[in-house]
């Protein structure tokens, strides 16, 4: 609520004297300066008058500053989050809206596909009925595993690891197991490129609209599952 502020009588604007704020005495207030033409909240402090406060197309009200807000008949309110980067704000509407082109539409969307193919690719991936890990640090132990593995078949000997899934549970695998592990994980990065690659062409369509962009998403079906 905008406080109610009264000059003593007789105080100059420029003089650092007491002024009365609901009523009680002051030797300063809050402020908050708002552009005029939106009444977004621009920065706030406290003074002791609101002479030469606002810059040219503002307007300074004395109440508390409230980040991320606008000001509206009245009315400080906050801004609702931004569904997207590049949405902009509609103060007479007071709705976000997307003021992007479609080419910057279908990059945002590629960008999109592109961070979550690269985050299923480094988090985990099936195989042999279960999920194991597949971030840097686990594709170095299945490297380093399986040149044992290989190491063992050319010495002829028994060779069993035990592997800890994704859920913390342990698959035996023998040699071969173990070597077919790697192809594994390819094979499966593969899939998440060849679907990341079908999306795209959606995305760069000759047909493609906002609306069909939005309604890209990453498919289920091509995320390793999960036990």
């Amino acid at each position: 609520m905008q406080a109610q502020i009264t000059y003593l009588e007789g105080t100059p604007l420029e003089d650092d004297l007491p002024v009365v704020v609901d009523g009680e005495p002051h030797t300063s207030f809050p402020f908050t300066v708002y552009e005029d033409a939106t009444g977004r909240a621009l920065f706030g402090g406290t003074t002791m008058h609101m002479r030469d406060l606002a810059p040219e197309g503002c307007i300074a009200v004395a109440e508390p500053f409230v980040p991320n807000s606008y000001r509206k008949d009245g009315v400080v309110k906050l801004y609702p989050a931004q569904p997207f980067d590049g949405a902009t704000f509609n103060h007479a509407t007071e709705m976000w809206e997307d003021g992007r082109t479609l080419e910057q539409v279908q990059a945002d969307k590629w960008t999109q596909i592109k961070r979550t193919r690269d985050s299923l690719e480094a988090t985990s991936f099936p195989y042999l009925g279960k999920v194991l890990d597949s971030n840097s640090r686990s594709v170095q132990r299945i490297n380093t595993a399986v040149q044992a593995a290989q190491a063992a078949m050319l010495a002829d000997e028994p060779f069993e690891i035990a592997w800890t899934c994704f859920d913390d549970t342990v698959l035996k695998l023998d040699a071969v197991g173990m070597i077919g592990m790697p192809a594994a994980l390819a094979l499966y990065g593969d899939q998440l490129h060849q679907t990341s690659r079908a999306l795209r062409a959606q995305i760069y369509a000759d047909d493609a609209t906002r609306e069909s962009i939005a309604a890209i998403a990453w498919p289920a079906s091509a995320t390793a599952p999960l036990p």
